[in-house]
């Protein structure tokens, strides 16, 4: 007989029985024995048989125990515990989901793939396997969004309904807050590619206008978008300099055009009107300055030639 030193953790799953049915067991082993050994593991932490072994203390009957030496400690209790008759199928559920949650079979809110067989389905629930996994579905919820409430389901004092409609609150709520975290990300993502292709082609415009910007932006000193607007100002008052000297080239091309006009139509006349009204010109004015026909179309021929090379 193995020594009996506690109870495993799994065991502990499931609820004892009620007071009054512990003394019926008791007072039966008290009369008959105990007909059932209670089942422990190597280390002596009872598998199967807290009931049995509570009853034998009350009975003051030594107890008899077995090693349990199979591999499965998890399959081994479901399969000992889920089909007792004192739990309603809410509980099984729950004791079930509690068991295979302490064996590591549920992660990130999911049972692990395979980690639960037809024979625990059946147990659970004699119906079809369906409605077990939806039972357990609702068992993983409850651990997961409400666990303290896990304990009022496996000692019968909250359905297990009841609890996953608690449970599933919260986990709607979570979820809609994780949605919303999840998009919220996704628009950041979007905003900061965009942002980072809009800078890409701000620097690639720069680079090619050969802009002393490009060398700002590497540095550190200005943002894309900053450089770009002080770019963009530097362009618009270069290109209202060029208007303004463009205008003042177009005045001067007019002023020219006239004067070239006058000059063509005035000048025999102009050189009779002084011959005829100052004789003494040429005792005042040195022959090179007097206004002749020669002077005058050499005055024509040089805003002519101006004329020609100014921009239009």
């Amino acid at each position: 007989m193995s020594e009996i030193n506690g109870v495993h953790p799994y065991a502990d799953k499931f609820p004892m029985l009620p007071q009054a049915e512990l003394e019926e067991l008791a007072q039966s082993i008290r009369e008959s024995g105990l007909r059932q050994p209670i089942v422990v593991t190597v280390d002596g932490l009872i598998l199967d048989g807290r009931n049995r072994f509570q009853a034998c203390r009350m009975a003051g009957v030594e107890p008899e125990s077995v090693v349990y030496e199979g591999a499965d400690l998890a399959e081994y209790v479901l399969d000992a515990n889920i089909t007792r008759r004192n739990m309603t199928t809410g509980q099984r559920a729950m004791a079930t989901a509690l068991v295979l949650e302490a064996d590591g079979r549920r992660t990130n809110g999911r049972w692990k793939r395979g980690s639960i067989e037809g024979d625990i389905y059946r147990s659970i629930n004699n119906d079809e396997a369906g409605t077990t996994r939806i039972l357990l579905h609702h068992a993983g919820v409850v651990l997961d969004f409400k666990p303290d409430l896990a304990a009022r389901v496996i000692d019968g004092s909250l359905a297990l309904d009841a609890a996953y409609k608690e449970a599933n609150e919260i986990k709607q709520s979570e979820e809609r807050d994780k949605i919303m975290a999840r998009e919220q990300a996704k628009r950041k993502r979007e905003e900061e590619a965009a942002e980072a292709e809009h800078n890409a082609r701000i620097i690639a415009d720069l680079t090619q206008a050969g802009s002393k910007y490009v060398a700002l932006i590497e540095d550190g000193t200005m943002t894309p978008r900053a450089a770009w607007s002080a770019h963009r100002e530097d362009t618009r008052k270069q290109r209202e300099h060029q208007e303004k000297l463009a205008r003042g080239w177009r005045d001067t091309n007019r002023h020219i055009t006239e004067a070239v006009n006058m000059l063509q139509g005035g000048a025999e006349q102009a050189e009779i009107f002084l011959n005829d009204s100052y004789l003494h010109e040429a005792d005042t004015v040195p022959e090179p300055l007097r206004l002749t026909i020669s002077n005058t179309q050499t005055a024509i021929d040089f805003l002519t030639y101006l004329n020609e090379r100014l921009p239009r």
